[in-house]
């Protein structure tokens, strides 16, 4: 089994692939089937709209299931800012961003709030598009806390990820794994009888 991973993020090809392998389904990149990198415009009111916006282009083009992801940042000090638009922040930001000029803007917005309140939310949205074009959802939900300064490397594309506090591991094993195996007992993406039951994104 197949599945087109929608991104050309380096970090979130790593990962996706890694947590696909967990259920026996093969993840193949962009570069593997030699498709190149299309633009999308993230316009969607929630992730699972975008991640939809993602997947679906891809399978158009491609005619493979294909899965796509998309995450929004709510930190709680700031009333939930930048949510869904957690790389452009919301539009203080460009779309070519660098990790490095991301982290240093996150920071700037951050330095004021005290280390009891540094909590924020990732919630990703999971979207696949199967063979036959019907999108299946699922949100993912995490909470941590945050740093004041990179307590370890970031990873490509996920810059943040130098300053929470909680490590990728415990993340990957206690909600990637669990959450995506809920997913795909919920849901069945490749056969067209699934039509009825695909979900719509959550509000």
């Amino acid at each position: 089994m197949e599945l087109l991973l929608a991104t050309k993020n380096p970090a979130k090809v790593t990962y996706l692939t890694r947590l696909m392998g967990e259920f026996g389904i093969r993840a193949v990149s962009l570069a593997e089937l030699d498709v190149d990198a299309v633009e999308v415009e993230e316009s969607g009111a929630t992730v699972e709209e975008n991640a939809y916006l993602k997947a679906s282009e891809y399978q158009w083009l491609t005619g493979k299931a294909t899965l796509a992801d998309d995450t929004g940042l709510f930190i709680e000090a700031l009333d939930g800012f930048p949510g869904v638009q957690a790389r452009r922040f919301h539009g203080e930001l460009s779309d070519d961003v660098s990790d490095e000029e991301w982290l240093a803007h996150f920071l700037e917005r951050t330095k004021h709030i005290p280390d009891e309140q540094r909590i924020a939310t990732f919630v990703t949205g999971w979207c696949v598009v199967n063979e036959e074009g019907c999108p299946f959802y699922h949100q993912v939900r995490r909470s941590f806390t945050f740093a004041r300064q990179p307590i370890r490397p970031g990873l490509s594309g996920w810059p943040l990820q130098s300053v929470v506090l909680e490590t990728a591991a415990d993340s990957y094993e206690s909600i990637s794994v669990p959450e995506m195996k809920l997913f795909l007992e919920e849901t069945d993406w490749f056969e067209m009888k699934a039509r009825t039951k695909s979900r719509e994104p959550r509000s």
